[in-house]
């Protein structure tokens, strides 16, 4: 009996006039060939150091992962070229194992009748629209858990001459907020006023030898990471960053980004390895994903923000929120001034709900109301912050209400209620965050980002600026303001 190697395709139908996915077997002489009868014109080939399946009627598409069906689940084996004849398939429990190419056939060791499946990306040559192919095909096969349709078109902002500013608060602004936030996260705000009175500055921090200097947790390493591999990639790449947040240690990693981070390191490929998680995690770093395309249009935004959000948290309302956060992101960058009070939660309505839709079924678990409400995350933030805005004067008012942890019911109407009332005022709206929710570190560096975007750094205290250690890993103090002019020098200052 011969072991099977299937092909699995972005989806039959995106394929016009295929019906189902077309599969490879393992001929006498060890060549992969068309199992199914159609001779139409493919071959495999490496470049751009992948490996690829080139179809002349289909398209290219990247082999990522070969997958093995056994007793204990899916064994997954990263695809990977060696050399412009020979690719490696790995994975950390064994030893890897050579597929070679000669005359555009996969020759290989495939050992016993098991079907084997080869994951597959859409793939192009211009970076532009990559992306898009990818989630497209994500999308159509089930793998990522959203349809998005009908979100208002991105265009992008002007360059005007404020940018740069804006860019530099917006991360910033994300920085300052975590790090205020760091020594007391998680405590209830009564808690944390009885222990430290109003915080205001930055508290003493055993990772600094006990100096009040800013030093970051998790929210600010993943987003400078995230930075740096725009930076390195030029684009955002999926798995270059997937990579890089599993190179160091985290600072106060969440539960979500520990089983990401486990699973995609034994070799899952990470839309499996994300979780459905609604916390808070992936929206914290979603910022940067803005900085390639301040000053462009089109939908690669669009398709980068879903991407890089699913990356981890592979969950409708987490999805929702990213893109929603960062188009936002990019209107305050281009504004003149604060936005009225009521822009905040219709504009992320706006922007959420295509992407997370009408279906999706989250319950809000603390406080009052818990329990009584259910329904998509955009219909909560419609239904406590539009139409009455009387209705929660100050943020303690609607925490009362919602709590404020990492649950994304808990988080969003947190951040957007702190902006609501405070967002005129960059400095108050931080303190507030810091002071009157549990998960302070996370929704400040929120906050901070929205009102450094609004009104750039040059807004935010000069003392805040001052104390930034500025570390994104355990010792390399003065990476942040590095990383932030090596982005506005990239994307702002060079267009």
């Amino acid at each position: 009996m011969t072991s099977t190697i299937a092909v699995r395709a972005p989806a039959a139908e995106s394929w016009e006039g295929v019906r189902r996915l077309p599969s490879f077997h393992r001929s006498d002489s060890g060549a992969a060939q068309w199992y199914d009868g159609r001779s139409t014109g493919f071959r495999f080939l490496v470049t751009s150091k992948n490996l690829f399946l080139d179809d002349a009627d289909r398209g290219r598409f990247r082999v990522t992962h070969l997958a093995r069906p056994g007793s204990t689940g899916v064994t997954w084996l990263s695809c990977r070229a060696v050399d412009e004849q020979t690719v490696s398939l790995s994975n950390p429990r064994e030893p890897a194992r050579q597929l070679t190419i000669r005359d555009g056939d996969l020759h290989g060791d495939l050992p016993g009748d098991e079907t084997y499946t080869f994951m597959l990306e859409a793939w192009s040559n211009d970076t532009e629209v990559r992306n898009r192919m990818l989630l497209e095909g994500l999308i159509a096969q089930g793998r990522i858990s959203v349809s998005p349709s009908g979100i208002p078109t991105y265009t992008g902002i002007r360059w005007h001459d404020g940018l740069a500013d804006r860019v530099d608060g917006m991360l910033l602004g994300l920085a300052i907020g975590d790090a205020l936030g760091n020594t007391s996260e998680g405590l209830d705000p009564a808690r944390r006023r009885e222990l430290h009175g109003e915080i205001r500055d930055y508290l003493p921090n055993s990772s600094a030898q006990g100096r009040p200097v800013g030093v970051p947790t998790d929210d600010t390493q993943l987003s400078f990471w995230t930075v740096e591999s725009l930076l390195e990639e030029g684009r955002l790449d999926p798995d270059a960053l997937a990579r890089k947040f599993g190179a160091s240690r985290v600072h106060g990693i969440g539960q979500t980004m520990e089983r990401f981070l486990a699973a995609n390191g034994a070799g899952v490929p990470w839309p499996e390895a994300a979780p459905r998680s609604a916390g808070n995690g992936a929206l914290m770093r979603i910022a940067p994903v803005i900085l390639p395309h301040l000053l462009t249009s089109g939908e690669t935004f669009h398709a980068d923000a879903i991407i890089c959000a699913a990356l981890t948290h592979n969950d409708p309302a987490s999805i929702s929120s990213c893109l929603a956060f960062a188009r936002m992101l990019v209107d305050l960058a281009g504004m003149d001034g604060p936005p009225e009070p009521g822009w905040w939660p219709v504009a992320f309505i706006r922007y959420a709900r295509p992407v997370e839709g009408e279906e999706t079924s989250y319950s809000l678990r603390q406080g009052p109301h818990a329990g009584r409400f259910t329904g998509p995350l955009w219909r909560f933030v419609e239904e406590r912050l539009v139409g009455d805005a009387q209705r929660y004067p100050d943020l303690p008012s609607g925490v009362a209400d919602w709590s404020s942890g990492s649950y994304l019911l808990e988080t969003v109407p947190s951040v957007l209620l702190t902006l609501m009332r405070h967002a005129d005022d960059p400095e108050e709206a931080i303190i507030r965050a810091v002071n009157d929710t549990r998960d302070n570190d996370t929704i400040a560096s929120i906050v901070g980002a929205a009102v450094g975007a609004l009104h750039g750094g040059d807004a935010l205290p000069a003392r805040w600026k001052d104390g930034l250690s500025g570390r994104v890993r355990s010792s390399d103090d003065g990476s942040v303001p590095r990383l932030i002019k090596a982005a506005v020098d990239r994307w702002v200052n060079s267009a």
